[in-house]
């Protein structure tokens, strides 16, 4: 798989984890947890459809970032295509 469904990209934030971080957010969850603060994220046919490439290019642009959270929606409903981008980001982003 080599495009995911995103429901928005967060370029630097420090509000979804330690450091200055770069967001994926997920296209499409089945879940409807109670209070959920994004439902708009839940449609499997919202967002739009990115290329892995085009996203890690996007994240090695910002030589700051310091991790990489995927949020959603519910990246598990495309679990391949986000362990395939979590990949990729290793490769330009090792771990501390």
């Amino acid at each position: 798989m080599d495009q995911i469904r995103v429901a928005g990209i967060i370029e630097e934030t420090t509000g979804y984890g330690p450091r200055l971080r770069f967001v994926v957010l997920a296209q499409g969850c089945k879940r409807n947890c109670y209070g959920c603060n994004s439902p708009e994220t839940h449609p499997f046919d919202g967002g739009k459809l990115m290329s892995i490439d085009e996203i890690v290019k996007m994240i090695s642009n910002h030589f700051y970032i310091r991790g990489v959270t995927f949020s959603g929606g519910e990246p598990f409903e495309q679990a391949e295509g986000f362990a395939k981008l979590a990949a990729e980001i290793r490769k330009i982003k090792p771990g501390p």
